[in-house]
């Protein structure tokens, strides 16, 4: 089992989060606003615990992503800015893609910067960890999980677990850049904004319990859900025999002669 935090400094406020992975399912713990999240890698099952009523909703996130997409052709969106999408596909869009280029270092680790194509206006400088480690490998795996998860999450759920499109960054890094130990950011000239991954421990003792639902915690369902699915739904068939009036003009609905 791996457990990690990820500490966030904004301008305003600050706060950390809590990381928990056994190889198959990330929990993700909000302590500031009483909010967990269960994700299964192999299903793509996703789930909410809102612990301050000890509610709970769920959802698929291939089924939604499906729904989301066929939504997104109808109307001329790119599909492959979708979280979980390779960053080779994205081409264009406010995150779309990420150019990087290697910026110096001082021999315990080196920094990367990149800038967004678009019109947000995002640098990044990322710091990295000597390759030497021995658990840069996880620690990226477990950075980038965590970056998909909260982009899922804003998308479906519309709850913030991390700043917008952090997961085109981790997904678009050099082959040869390493393992980020911290992620800094400016938006449109604002102030430092960072991340960083801290008290990494992979062999961490942790109970199956982890990773399921409260029995107490009731289900609930998500409205920013119901109205993804409801969008993306088609139209309903015609009543056989029936010949539907165009919409809005106040004719009746004619029988088919």
């Amino acid at each position: 089992m791996t457990t990690a935090s990820v500490e966030c400094r904004y301008p305003d406020s600050r706060e950390t989060l809590e990381l928990f992975w056994d190889g198959a399912r990330l929990r993700i713990e909000q302590p500031s606003r009483r909010f967990g999240i269960l994700y299964d890698t192999k299903t793509g099952d996703l789930v909410g615990l809102e612990e301050r009523d000890a509610y709970y909703w769920k959802f698929n996130w291939p089924e939604v992503a499906a729904a989301v997409r066929k939504q997104r052709r109808g109307q001329n969106i790119l599909d492959e800015n979708l979280p979980g999408f390779p960053a080779a596909s994205r081409q264009g869009g406010d995150d779309g893609r990420w150019l990087w280029h290697f910026e110096g270092g001082d021999g315990k680790e080196k920094t990367w910067e990149a800038a967004g194509e678009g019109t947000r206006a995002v640098e990044a400088h990322i710091p990295f960890l000597n390759k030497a480690d021995p658990q840069a490998g996880a620690k990226l795996a477990l950075w980038k999980r965590f970056a998909l998860v909260s982009d899922v999450v804003r998308l479906v759920a519309m709850r913030e677990v991390a700043p917008d499109g952090i997961e085109p960054l981790f997904n678009s890094l050099p082959a040869d850049a390493g393992c980020p130990a911290a992620l800094t950011w400016m938006e449109h000239g604002s102030a430092r904004n960072t991340m960083a991954l801290a008290e990494f421990r992979a062999d961490a003792p942790l109970k199956a319990s982890r990773f399921e639902i409260p029995k107490s915690y009731r289900i609930t369902d998500l409205d920013a859900l119901d109205g993804i699915l409801k969008e993306a739904a088609p139209p309903p068939e015609p009543i056989k025999g029936e010949n539907l009036a165009p919409y809005n003009t106040g004719e009746e609905l004619m029988p088919t002669p």
